[in-house]
């Protein structure tokens, strides 16, 4: 009998399954981990594909605090600094997006998600991989993301390795 892989992202890429491990390699006995658990220095290979959120509620907004060459690379323009909804007007309540954000903050549970990537400029750029990991500096409150994306063609190739 073969053994059943229980992670939420099995069957995802190389990259998705390598955050993910990091994340649960850095993760206290009790909470979550936070912040101050992250060390980029660990994951060298990641940074261009990953990219960390500041989360501020009432009203829920988030800030990119960092993103990846990739990431800009992909969505041809700078992220630090700006708010999600700056980047992505369709952010909105009811939206797959805003909803993902929702769910990550109110179980601080990873989020794996595939589909179609919304980048009308990158037509060739048939599916998306990304992966949503909750931080919270006390253990318990989400007040960061932690997400990678990666993109493939249609033909399967990973685009940006």
């Amino acid at each position: 009998m073969a053994l059943v892989d229980s992670s939420p992202v099995a069957g995802y890429s190389q990259r998705i399954r390598s955050l993910y491990a990091y994340w649960r390699g850095i993760h206290p006995p009790e909470g979550l981990p936070g912040r101050q658990h992250f060390d980029p220095v660990d994951i060298p290979d990641l940074l261009p594909f990953i990219w960390l959120l500041e989360i501020h509620r009432n009203p829920l907004r988030l800030r990119y605090r960092v993103a990846g060459t990739s990431i800009v690379e992909v969505l041809q323009r700078e992220l630090t600094g700006r708010w999600v909804h700056e980047v992505f007007p369709h952010f909105l309540p009811g939206t797959e997006l805003y909803e993902d954000y929702c769910e990550l903050i109110a179980r601080a549970v990873p989020i794996p998600r595939r589909g179609n990537p919304f980048l009308p400029h990158q037509a060739d750029f048939t599916q998306r991989e990304r992966l949503l990991l909750p931080l919270a500096r006390d253990g318990r409150a989400v007040d960061m993301a932690l997400g990678i994306n990666v993109y493939f063609r249609a033909n399967g190739q990973e685009v940006l390795k």
